[in-house]
């Protein structure tokens, strides 16, 4: 089970402004030096269908430990 200082820590290494949301940009930026080549659709991907996310986003995405509709080969 993650629990909630470790959503909040993960959360925080995204948002390091404080902005309260995160969006691709913000991704690329802390994802870069470890996935140089990572694809633009990588990072949409972890967003899924919106364009930014919150703490209570990721929070309740993460509630369950259950990432639904996740389709590994698209």
């Amino acid at each position: 089970m993650v629990e909630d200082s470790e959503i909040e820590a993960a959360f925080r290494f995204f948002d390091p402004e404080g902005k309260g949301s995160i969006n691709i940009q913000d991704l690329k930026k802390r994802l870069q030096p470890f996935y140089k080549d990572m694809p633009i659709a990588e990072y949409k991907f972890l967003l899924g269908e919106a364009r930014s996310m919150t703490l209570k986003d990721l929070k309740d995405l993460l509630a369950d430990n259950d990432v639904a509709g996740f389709d590994p080969v698209a």
